[in-house]
């Protein structure tokens, strides 16, 4: 179950614009492997993937401990 507190929408929200820049920015891997700036977007992703992670799993300790 997600909830709707505060946090974890902000860092929802964080996570997306990360993985949004790594998908949107030009050159990005989609359009270009071998660019400079592909390498950005590639790290954009990652950061966005494993913050989207860590906001999950800090969400289920939460309902966790509430229970």
């Amino acid at each position: 179950m997600i909830s709707k507190d505060k946090g974890f929408i902000k860092d929802i929200v964080i996570a997306a614009a990360f993985i949004a820049i790594g998908l949107l920015i030009p050159g990005s891997t989609l359009t270009d492997p071998s660019a400079l700036t592909a390498n950005i977007t590639g790290i954009s992703m990652g950061i966005g993937m494993g913050f989207l992670i860590k906001s999950f799993i800090e969400q289920k300790r939460k309902l966790a401990e509430k229970n």
